[in-house]
């Protein structure tokens, strides 16, 4: 069946979903997740798939299914997360957690971040079963909780206690695939890295003082003022890796009006700031697009 008509038939059904599932209020702190895995282990029950949820602590619950292949290449994980951020309803044109559906839209906390690549991977699996596609690898999805506060009651819980039901060597998750508008077609990222957290600890040493000698003290908090000072004010040298150079081309040949100035971006990584905002006066998207890719953030 082609994919148009395959999606056509099936746009009611998952917009419907996806409501269901933002009325689920899973706000991060306290979660509650369990009750949104239970409702996808009952949606997916009803084309034969066996679920399991498992919950790192009382109400904190991540669900798992798969659909099997031959073992012939590697699994393929479908990752989501079932938790999401606060709502304040003031801010909000409709109540946040009411899965409104209007104009083509689902409206709600979560419908993008993330509740909505959950429907579409759930209905992945729903359409593979159910046309029969032969699958070389089993696929495996995994809908988790605590991804919003860090993941410890989620994936972090399930790979440290439930290492074999969750790992494979690919998987697909939100924020790599974001199309990126070009002149001869988008652009889709792939992520292939991730940054990392390096944390420390600082410590002052100083001479208490008295309010009628304050001139003697050495204030450790002065001391500890500076060296933020100097974190702060700190910047690293910008050096672009073989993936940000391929990144870079690629985009350039998509997109003949910004040759000129990503081939500058490509030859002279240390004006970046320079060349990126002068980029951003005619294409303020791509620039911001660019800029978190090619900078160290302390």
């Amino acid at each position: 069946m082609p994919p148009i008509k395959m999606f056509n038939e099936i746009e009611h059904e998952i917009a419907e979903f996806l409501s269901q599932l933002i009325r689920i209020d899973t706000t991060n702190p306290p979660g509650e997740e369990t009750k949104a895995a239970h409702f996808l282990a009952d949606f997916l029950a009803k084309d034969g798939f066996e679920s399991e949820i498992i919950e790192s602590a009382p109400g904190r619950g991540s669900v798992i299914t798969r659909l099997k292949g031959t073992g012939e290449k590697p699994n393929l994980l479908l990752l989501s997360h079932l938790d999401v951020v606060a709502a304040n309803p003031a801010e909000w044109s409709v109540p946040p957690f009411a899965g409104t559906i209007k104009d083509g839209y689902v409206y709600g906390r979560g419908a993008y971040d993330m509740k909505g690549m959950t429907a579409v991977e759930v209905f992945a699996l729903k359409l593979l079963k159910k046309h029969n596609i032969p699958l070389k690898g089993d696929l495996v999805l995994t809908a988790t909780a605590d991804e919003e506060k860090g993941g410890e009651e989620g994936a972090e819980y399930l790979l440290r206690n439930h290492k074999e039901k969750v790992w494979c060597p690919y998987v697909l998750n939100e924020g790599g695939g974001l199309a990126v508008p070009q002149k001869l077609g988008n652009v889709y990222p792939v992520q292939t890295g991730e940054k990392g957290i390096l944390w420390f600890k600082i410590k002052a040493k100083g001479t208490p003082g008295h309010g009628s000698m304050p001139n003697a003290a050495d204030n450790a908090i002065v001391r500890m003022n500076k060296v933020l000072t100097k974190i702060g004010n700190y910047q690293p040298e910008t050096l672009y890796i073989p993936t940000i150079k391929k990144y870079l081309s690629e985009i350039s040949k998509m997109n003949p009006d910004a040759q000129e100035i990503l081939a500058r971006l490509l030859s002279t990584p240390q004006q970046s700031d320079q060349i990126l905002d002068e980029l951003a006066k005619t294409d303020k998207p791509l620039a911001e697009e660019i800029r978190p890719r090619t900078k160290t953030t302390i």
